[in-house]
């Protein structure tokens, strides 16, 4: 996966993101979970989330996938 600079602030992320509009509303957690798993198996570490997404839910799933991960 090509990664991509951040500006000036040493960070690199994914060229492709992942869109998780979705989870926690018409894609269930479980199913959330395992898309993020194989997204950051190929090297996507570069999430769009937002308060909205899912009525929060995406957030909560995301942290979920992220915790212990760096």
């Amino acid at each position: 996966m090509r990664r991509v600079s951040l500006g000036g602030t040493g960070i690199e992320a994914s060229c492709l993101g992942f869109g998780c509009a979705s989870l926690g509303s018409r894609v269930p957690k479980e199913d959330g979970l395992r898309a993020l798993a194989a997204a950051f198996e190929r090297g996507v570490d570069w999430l769009d989330l937002a308060p909205a997404y899912g009525r929060g839910a995406a957030e909560t799933i995301a942290a979920e996938f992220l915790r212990g991960r760096r």
